[in-house]
């Protein structure tokens, strides 16, 4: 009995060497090392629009078992370089059939990147109470075509909103970030008025658009963004004096006449010498500027002003 005990007890002193010899050998075959992924080029020039398999040109990845993986390469992430103005770290991340995790990056330019940019539709003069919101101010969006006017704030708000505001203009700053971190600034005046006054009567320069922007050393042509003159309750349509040449049908005699006329545009008309332009602009170097027309009305007297904001990157 007791060499039958002892018989067992080698065996299974034997079953336990072996299970750990085998374990210990299959844990030293075992796939720990990541694939190695490599680029063609280690910096690469896309569009904002780019499509994943744009950015997965030039790159590769081999591991030392499976051998080719490129088809499990991933963009991990793109984050935006620091003190830069369109450079981003790229990430990509490759597998292997074990599981193991191979990680490299490289720098990508967005060559039509910009970031965060306000949109202003509407003069910023209101009336007094009559600020409800910051969407009434102004919108904002980047080249991702975000939406980023929720995550507007307005610096200065609580005293055009609030109901001891009085008549008057009011530094206001905009200001926005976009996902990728970009921070985007733009100081502005925000006027109210009396509804009660005759403010009401003061003629209104209309403008396509009221904040700008501008690729540095781009001429800047203020007639194009006007669009109409509120006076009086009259619109006046303004003649920027642009010529073109026209053909007069029945005597085939070419002549010079204003885009006004040779497409037959109906309405109250201006010339353009009665818009007054003043600036402190400089197209060669970026930065904020504002630009001011004025008018004044033939009918009342009063002068009516509007400010463009004219961002030159």
């Amino acid at each position: 009995m007791k060499t039958y005990n002892k018989i067992i007890t080698g065996l299974c002193i034997l079953s336990i060497i072996g299970c750990g010899v085998y374990v210990e050998k299959k844990y030293a075959d075992r796939d720990t090392k990541a694939p190695q992924i490599n680029f063609e080029k280690d910096s690469i020039t896309k569009s904002v629009k780019a499509k994943t398999k744009e950015l997965l040109q030039g790159v590769n990845a081999k591991d030392d078992v499976d051998g080719n993986v490129t088809d499990s390469v991933l963009v991990e992430n793109i984050i935006k370089k620091e003190n830069t103005k369109n450079e981003f770290d790229i990430s990509y991340i490759a597998f292997d059939k074990a599981g193991n995790c191979g990680e490299a990056k490289r720098t990508l330019k967005y060559e039509d990147y910009y970031g965060p940019r306000f949109a202003i539709k509407q003069p910023l003069r209101f009336p007094l109470n009559a600020v409800s919101g910051i969407s009434e101010l102004a919108q904002a969006y980047d080249c991702f075509d975000a939406d980023l006017t929720p995550y507007i704030l307005v610096e200065g708000m609580d005293k055009i909103t609030s109901l001891d505001a009085k008549e008057g203009s009011y530094e206001c700053t905009f200001k926005v970030k976009n996902s990728v971190g970009d921070i985007s600034e733009l100081p502005v005046s925000i006027e109210l008025y009396n509804s009660d006054s005759e403010e009401l009567l003061v003629p209104q320069i209309i403008l396509s658009d009221y904040a700008v922007y501008v690729p540095k050393g781009e001429n800047f042509n203020y007639k194009e963004y006007i669009k109409n003159i509120q006076d009086s309750g009259t619109t006046l349509y303004v003649d920027d004096g642009n010529m073109v040449e026209v053909t007069d049908a029945s005597t085939k005699t070419k002549s010079l006449v204003t885009e006004a006329v040779a497409e037959g545009r109906e309405g109250n008309w201006i010339n353009i010498s009665e818009i007054n332009f003043e600036t402190d602009l400089d197209e060669n170097v970026p930065g904020k500027y504002t630009g001011t027309y004025s008018y004044e009305s033939s009918k009342t007297g009063l002068k009516g002003k509007t400010t463009i904001y004219i961002i030159v990157e």
